[in-house]
């Protein structure tokens, strides 16, 4: 299971393209002067700036399940001897600590 706020985001489309879908290209002028062109070009603005960050944090998303890929990629094995060997440590240590205790 994923975080929260992890989970995949699909970008809508555009406003602005959806308008232009539904009409003639040779209205499109004509649409646009009506809505206004400060109307449509903020939309284009806003629509480039949800790419950009959709793209800054896909890349964020990969790069972090790449680090977590590369720091955990241990087989079984590998972890039940690293365990082994650390309870031969602190056992060692143990003995250690109770020799120099007489």
């Amino acid at each position: 299971m994923e975080p929260a706020g992890s989970e995949a985001f699909e970008l809508q489309p555009s406003i602005w393209n959806l308008i232009a879908q539904s009409c003639p290209s040779e209205e499109q002028e004509e649409v646009q002067r009506i809505l206004g062109y400060a109307i449509v070009e903020q939309a284009r603005d806003l629509y480039d700036e949800a790419c950009t960050h959709l793209e800054i944090w896909n890349q964020f998303k990969n790069e972090s399940e790449e680090r977590t890929i590369q720091r955990f990629p241990e087989p079984p094995e590998v972890r039940a001897r690293l365990v082994q060997e650390i309870k031969f440590l602190l056992e060692h240590l143990e003995r250690r600590g109770q020799q120099s205790v007489r």
